[in-house]
């Protein structure tokens, strides 16, 4: 009997590591898989095809700033279909149905331009685009009853990957939403907004890599694994700098020489 009784103890114990284990995997692997999930849902190449690098066809990246602010991805026949997707900066996506005009979808306004618009229930805009996909302007903007939320929209190039950045800024007096693209050639496009305020300003800047001798440049091989990449861009007060940590800019705000406060944004699209 007594031996019975150790055999089953022995038994027990097994079966007792022997779940451990697995859950121990299991939670691994699930961990994996979330780690997967957030870093491969970034492209690191265009999607937008050569064919329709000088027409209005192809994709379009750009950010939305408002009340609700995010990132918009837009498909005009590179895969022969037409869509949109919103991503909220939670990361919250709302996949927008192409509204046809009642004669045609993508219809022509005056000379050579195009006019698509997007919507749901809670979200609509219209984008006019001329032959070349160049020249991009947005109207009729409803972001959950918010008409005063702004676009800065652009188009992706075969050979320049269109990345966007939602993030904020702070400071003693001031802060509030600054939101961009880069277009893969070092520049910088973006909207910036006032906690305290609906009023929104556009600011550009500039991308530069900072290589381990000093050298700066606005290209580089990717050799030189201590180089940095650092954006600089001038805002409605001052202008900003930071610094590239995986999809992460963080750095100063700065007005004459000073800082008067700090910003972040990360990359979501």
């Amino acid at each position: 009997m007594f031996n019975l009784i150790i055999e089953i103890m022995k038994n027990f114990y097994s079966l007792l590591i022997f779940c451990c284990f697995f859950l121990s995997c299991t939670d691994d692997n699930n961990e994996a898989a979330r780690t997967a999930n957030s870093t491969t849902q970034l492209a690191s190449t265009p999607e937008a095809k050569s064919i329709f690098d000088n027409s209005y066809k192809g994709i379009y990246k750009g950010i939305v700033i408002g009340n609700v602010s995010g990132t918009l991805h837009i498909n005009i026949l590179n895969d022969e279909t037409i869509w949109a997707k919103f991503q909220t900066e939670d990361k919250v996506t709302y996949t927008l149905e192409n509204i046809p005009y009642p004669d045609e979808s993508g219809a022509d306004f005056e000379p050579v331009m195009k006019k698509y618009r997007f919507g749901d229930e809670n979200i609509a805009f219209e984008v006019k685009l001329d032959e070349t996909g160049n020249h991009i302007t947005t109207s009729n903007l409803k972001f959950f009853s918010d008409s005063s939320s702004k676009i800065c929209l652009a188009k992706e190039k075969s050979n320049s990957l269109i990345k966007c950045y939602t993030g904020a800024y702070t400071g003693l007096e001031e802060s509030g939403t600054v939101n961009f693209t880069s277009d893969g050639h070092s520049r910088v496009s973006g909207l910036i907004k006032k906690t305290s305020s609906p009023e929104v300003f556009a600011f550009s800047g500039e991308i530069e890599i900072i290589f381990s001798d000093g050298q700066i440049s606005k290209t580089g091989s990717g050799n030189d694994s201590d180089m940095q990449y650092q954006l600089n861009a001038n805002l409605h007060v001052g202008y900003i700098r930071g610094y590239l940590d995986g999809y992460r800019f963080d750095g100063n705000w700065m007005n004459e020489g000073m800082e008067i406060g700090n910003w972040g944004a990360t990359r979501i699209l």
